[in-house]
């Protein structure tokens, strides 16, 4: 092989059009498929993957220079050994022959290098067992002892612990949320995926937190629980094969990112199973990890390094968005999943919250109902199930036409609104965020759970929601056919409800957003956060105190 030579930006798309040839490969696969990151190229060739290094410089990282992507690919086989044994096979040298073509480990130049993977069975990896709802707590047992274990035997002490000081977790934690300051803006427009308000929240926030506790950070280092640990632990990155569990793509570009406190770690993966709606399974894997470990100070530690991860997340899709451009539909989605992950951080550090929708039947409410509690992982409290509890029903069943006019009654109303408060009131002093789905058309129903959760200081914001009445026809239609439709409301209880509808004017515009239906949901919610973020303030609750030595 001749000497190495440096690799350009421009090399890029040749290198992917030769290794997205089958022909290229010497096992010759029936297709290669592509995966793009803000970092790699992936190209998945049979059964193998070559992992390919983008010449880019994101400040966290720079692969400008080949010799720097050969080390780092050199890098990533041997650290990825102990939690993927035999998955990672080699670095393999891309080569120039004579007659200008490229080729994988030939005799020609040095043009670039590849990481050679074994590829891992599709229907093992943890995101895709979620999806399928194929996973149970002993699956997250596994997980935890995976991942405990690991850890236990990680290196710690010189060249480790350092990273793991307040001063280095200061420097980490405030550097990424100042890296995701050219993506503040209004996500109405271009590729801003956090408004200013909610980054300076958020960045108060964990600020905080590291004054409050730089005993505790400290304590952490002198009790070895600063390891060289993953730094990139999501269930995209773990996959159930015949020999059990492997995590692999741990991160070998940036030692900082990669020792960390054990909980910052453990922390990734709870904050994934949190992101993709599983809320449960990430505290279970938390109380079973910290059950091994022993480490009674990690309940301390992990929200605000849930936070951190999420914000990391949030950077790195950002990136990505702005790569790819806004304009494509896969740059949007990058956008919307960075846009996301700020609603999932900012719902760290919020206290519990109140939302209220408001809308005449047929608006989608309910539909914005759920996609409103998902950040928040808010108890959603429908007032068409609750009505039908109240008196006895199946939520699904339709009244006749005497039971309906008792049901819907002013009396039996007023009763209804008055038990969504009590629920709602209930569960925000129980710690949980809830959502009130139902129409409050009228002021007094508005007020009633208004002033409650005011004079209680939780944040409440009420989401009015819009709709045309030709879209609304349309809806009425197919959920008539619908057996497992709660609502009862068709087009005449519409028009009827339309006449008699009081708009919200009574709520100050701090507390209320008006949606109208089929709009760009992300973008509401982005406005919601930050409507959210300016009641908490300095008034959100303070963590908790740190444990006595």
């Amino acid at each position: 092989m001749g000497e190495a030579t440096t690799a350009t930006h421009q090399d890029l798309d040749e290198l992917v059009r030769a290794f997205t040839d089958p022909g290229f490969h010497v096992h010759e696969p029936d297709e290669v498929t592509v995966l793009e990151t803000h970092v790699s190229v992936l190209f998945f060739a049979g059964p193998r993957v070559y992992k390919l290094k983008k010449a880019v410089d994101l400040g966290f990282l720079d692969h400008r220079s080949l010799e720097v992507r050969r080390k780092v690919c050199a890098d990533e086989v041997r650290l990825n050994e102990r939690l993927a044994p035999g998955v990672y096979r080699a670095v393999i040298p891309v080569t120039r022959e004579s007659d200008g073509t490229l080729c994988l480990d030939g005799d020609g130049d040095v043009v670039e290098a590849v990481v050679e993977m074994e590829r891992l069975p599709e229907e093992g990896m943890l995101d895709r067992l979620l999806d399928e709802g194929a996973i149970d707590n002993e699956v997250v047992h596994q997980l935890a002892e995976l991942l405990a274990m690991f850890h236990q035997d990680a290196p710690t002490g010189e060249g480790v612990d350092e990273h793991g000081t307040p001063e280095a977790v200061r420097r980490l934690v405030l550097g990424n949320v100042d890296e995701l300051l050219p993506f503040t803006g209004d996500p109405a427009a271009g590729d801003a995926v956090l408004p200013p308000a909610v980054h300076a929240f958020l960045r108060a926030r964990l600020a905080a937190f590291l004054d409050t506790h730089e005993r505790l950070l400290a304590r952490r280092v002198a009790d070895g629980r600063i390891r060289d640990g993953h730094g990139d632990l999501h269930a995209g990155n773990l996959c159930r094969t015949a020999d059990g569990w492997v995590a692999y793509d741990r991160i070998e570009f940036c030692r900082a990112f990669r020792c960390a406190d054990t909980a910052a770690d453990l922390a990734f993966l709870a904050m994934d199973l949190d992101a993709r709606g599983f809320r449960a399974f990430s505290r279970h894997l938390v109380q079973r990890y910290q059950a091994l470990q022993g480490d009674r100070e990690l309940g301390y530690l992990v929200d605000f390094y849930k936070t951190h991860r999420a914000l990391v997340r949030a950077k790195v899709a950002a990136i990505r968005a702005r790569q790819l451009g806004t304009d494509t539909p896969e740059g949007d989605a990058a956008r919307r999943e960075a846009m996301a992950s700020v609603h999932l951080a900012a719902s760290y550090q919020l206290p519990p919250v109140l939302l209220l929708t408001c809308g005449l039947p047929g608006s989608g409410k309910s539909w914005l109902a759920r996609r409103a509690a998902r950040p928040f992982e808010a108890r959603v409290v429908r007032s068409d199930v609750v009505r039908k509890q109240l008196a006895g029903l199946p939520p699904t069943q339709r009244p006749a036409a005497e039971e309906a006019e008792r049901l819907y009654s002013k009396e039996v109303s007023d009763a209804l609104y008055g038990e969504l408060a009590h629920r709602a009131l209930g569960a925000l002093a129980r710690g949980r965020s809830v959502v009130v789905d139902a129409m409050f058309s009228l002021e007094r129903q508005r007020r009633r759970v208004f002033d409650a959760a005011r004079r209680l200081s939780y944040p409440v914001v009420l989401l009015h929601v819009r709709c045309d009445e030709e879209t609304v026809a349309a809806r009425m239609k197919a959920r008539a056919h619908d057996p497992t439709e709660v609502s009862d409301a068709d087009m005449d209880v519409y028009r009827k409800v339309a006449g008699a509808f009081e708009p919200p004017r009574e709520v100050h515009e701090t507390l209320l957003l008006e949606y109208d239906s089929g709009s760009d949901v992300d973008v509401l919610l982005s406005r919601l956060v930050t409507r959210l973020v300016a009641q908490a303030g300095d008034d959100a609750p303070a963590r908790a105190p740190e444990p006595s030595p």
